[in-house]
């Protein structure tokens, strides 16, 4: 009997096929070409600084989340994790991916498997947060300045989920609310766990405001990079158009129905610098490019992994490590 998790990865592969074929036939390969002869390297070189920044902004968002729940590595140790994380992420086609190699190496920490847990959970949610944050302002500039539906429509849905964020926020904040969940005699251990876990932000909210604080870092220098590749690429867009097709793009890469997002990302990023001017050919540019400028990044990752297994400081890794652990 085929395994869901076979059904799965073989829905990926046609699906990441499927629409690799179709973006390709789409594509004007010639006029690729001549805009990718034009590409700036010193610009590269820039942008790929850039993005190898943003891997240590965010080991470091990484390591006050640990912090906070009580759970200390040094940054040296929490920052190579991430870059061998890049690694999993885009190389390994398997079902446990960075972030499950960032949790089995803080797994044993002082505190709890929980803090590993939410720890990198949070780190997830709240840069997709605060990137959907500065999206809406960004939407707000365009709509005033240029209009473009596309802009209006994210104005009218970031205040819907405004309102629902503050409802959650208020509720969340309430003691009361946490005493009497606390107090429940059915509630399960798990969730007592994570309930008492998640009170280390309100405990905090000096290092909950400074993750906060970084999340912003990061997406402003994600965003400046990928203005300045669509710019070296030939067709430059305004940044706040930028931010807004970054913001959208955050939430079309969680869905997992391609393998590492291919087909999807691109496809995607066509269509949204397409409802702001830029051409088809243009924005496919920036999508293969910013997949390349990956590569160097990901395979500094691998390096560092098989260094660590050389030194016998990095143990080999199998599904069960992270599918079997109890957090």
């Amino acid at each position: 009997m085929v395994s869901k998790k076979s059904l799965l990865l073989t829905l990926k592969i046609v699906v990441t096929a499927l629409l690799t074929i179709l973006i390709i036939e789409q594509a004007d390969w010639q006029t690729i070409a001549q805009s990718l002869r034009r590409v700036s390297l010193p610009s590269l070189a820039l942008v790929l600084l850039a993005m190898t920044v943003c891997v240590t902004i965010s080991a470091w968002k990484w390591y006050l989340l640990l912090r906070i729940h009580g759970a200390t590595f040094t940054f040296q140790k929490l920052h190579k994790w991430y870059f061998i994380a890049m690694f999993f992420n885009n190389f390994l086609p398997t079902s446990i991916g960075g972030d499950g190699y960032r949790i089995y190496r803080t797994l044993d920490n002082e505190r709890s498997r929980t803090a590993a847990v939410l720890a990198v959970f949070t780190e997830r949610l709240s840069g997709i947060l605060t990137l959907l944050l500065v999206g809406w302002f960004a939407a707000i500039t365009g709509s005033v300045i240029h209009g473009g539906l596309l802009s209006q429509t994210y104005v009218r849905l970031g205040i819907v989920g405004l309102v629902i964020a503050g409802v959650v926020t208020l509720l969340l904040l309430n003691r009361r609310f946490w005493q009497r969940l606390l107090s429940w005699k059915k509630l399960p251990k798990l969730l007592y766990t994570l309930i008492e876990h998640l009170g280390d932000y309100r405990k905090q909210p000096a290092r909950s405001a400074a993750v906060i604080g970084v999340s912003l870092l990061f997406h402003l220098f994600t965003i400046s990079w990928i203005w300045l590749l669509m710019k070296t690429a030939g067709e430059s867009l305004l940044w706040y158009d930028v931010a807004v097709i970054s913001a959208l793009l955050s939430v079309v890469a969680i869905v997992p129905l391609s393998i590492n997002g291919i087909g999807i990302i691109e496809g995607s990023l066509i269509y949204l610098a397409g409802q702001f001017g830029m051409s088809y050919d243009t924005a496919l540019l920036v999508a293969l490019l910013q997949r390349v400028l990956l590569i160097p990044i990901s395979l500094g990752g691998g390096l560092l992994y098989l260094l660590e297994r050389r030194t016998g400081s990095s143990p080999p890794l199998a599904a069960s490590d992270i599918s079997g652990t109890s957090v």
